[in-house]
């Protein structure tokens, strides 16, 4: 029952995107689209686990469909504490946005405003959050197998998932070890349209 519980909490998080935030959370632009990621790692075709401990680099390769700029980083992590999340150019691996936010609420994705980066529809960025050696939520295909890419929505397209362990301590990392079979985290970001 609890499993069920915590099952369909998280479904409705990750299906409502970010509606409100904390005080120590920034409010996300109105005419900004939150959520992009959770809005496709859903539980219509995703199973959710809480998973893992280490410090590790991770997030999904994406690309806008549109031009647009990215106005909040924001992550969906099962325990409190401070998360770093990495907006990179994945071509040169240089980092375009680097905010620390903090994940009171393990329920929803906690949401930072960052001043309005330009994204180029077609060209691969990654979004990434460090973990703190505590848990992450893992997501799988309810049927197993690999995760097939590209998964779509009106914005963005995600192409891939990158890790890479890292150290606690230091500048973020470029993960560069792929993976099909799982995505861990979840960093996310709301997507301006120009």
């Amino acid at each position: 029952m609890k499993k069920t519980m915590f099952t369909f909490g998280i479904a409705l998080i990750l299906m409502m995107g970010v509606q409100s935030c904390k005080k120590e959370c920034d409010v996300v632009p109105k005419d900004s689209q939150p959520n992009q990621l959770g809005g496709l790692f859903n539980f219509a075709t995703f199973k959710v686990d809480k998973q893992g401990s280490g410090i590790y680099e991770y997030g999904c390769l994406f690309k806008p469909k549109v031009n647009g700029k990215v106005t909040a980083l924001s992550c969906l992590m099962p325990d409190i504490d401070i998360y770093s999340v990495v907006l990179w150019d994945s071509a040169s691996k240089t980092v375009l946005a680097n905010e620390n936010i903090n994940n009171l609420d393990t329920l929803k994705a906690n949401s930072k405003s960052i001043s309005p980066i330009a994204v180029n529809a077609g060209k691969t960025y990654l979004i990434s959050v460090k973990s703190v050696n505590k848990r992450w939520f893992n997501f799988t295909t309810l049927a197993g197998g690999a995760i097939k890419y590209p998964l779509s929505n009106q914005y963005i397209s995600v192409t891939g998932y990158l890790w890479k362990g890292t150290t606690l301590s230091g500048a973020p990392q470029f993960p560069l070890s792929k993976d099909n079979s799982y995505v861990a985290g979840l960093a996310d970001f709301s997507f301006q349209p120009d």
